[in-house]
């Protein structure tokens, strides 16, 4: 009985079942001031974004590894993408007529967590966003790697440039600015802090 509550006990302080399948884990570095100061359309969207890629600049973490091999890495383990999203759900993005902006990334549930020197536990990417509610889902969108070339590898609405993106927001929420995270600075590393990322489920 002893042995069953310290387990119950470490599974609440990792933030995780104990059930949970770790399919990925990588490193980046993350900038959450930086993040907070985006400008436009842009804020808030790029949680992950590859080094390279166009967007990183942008981003909360700029990871080591490409998005494309996070996706081929997800799909190696048996994850199959939702691919449910086009060009036009972003390109339509300012046409109220065109339901395409509207669309909810489908594909199955991943948790994100982060966790860096001195923390001592994983916590999740949407706490530390300040965004309880996002839905984390797989919708691959390898396909259009080549139309973007943003290096999104987790974003916080439905975006068809994602490898991973927040169903619980659409693009057409993020043009009437309702992606709103909210986080606690203090509590969080300087920019340019080294980070792991692991993605489970």
């Amino acid at each position: 009985m002893i042995f069953l509550r310290g387990l119950i006990v470490f599974c609440l302080l990792i933030t995780l079942p104990c059930s949970a399948k770790t399919l990925l884990e990588f490193e980046g570095k993350i900038y959450p001031r930086r993040f907070l100061q985006v400008k436009g359309i842009g804020y808030g969207h790029h949680a992950i974004v590859w080094k390279d890629g166009r967007t990183s600049e942008k981003a909360l973490i700029e990871a080591d590894i490409p998005d494309r091999e996070v996706a081929d890495i997800l799909a190696k383990q048996g994850l199959v993408g939702g691919n449910n999203l086009t060009n036009e759900t972003w390109t339509a993005r300012n046409d109220p007529n065109n339901p395409a902006a509207d669309a909810r990334v489908a594909g199955p549930t991943v948790e994100v967590t982060v966790s860096w020197e001195g923390l001592n536990r994983w916590e999740k990417l949407k706490e530390i966003l300040g965004m309880p509610e996002a839905d984390y889902r797989f919708g691959d969108h390898r396909s259009l790697i080549p139309i973007w070339k943003s290096g999104c590898i987790v974003c916080d609405v439905s975006c068809p440039g994602g490898k991973i993106s927040n169903h619980s927001l659409t693009i057409r929420d993020q043009v009437m600015k309702r992606l709103r995270p909210k986080m606690d600075l203090e509590k969080l590393p300087k920019d340019g802090t080294t980070v792991r990322v692991r993605i489970s489920r």
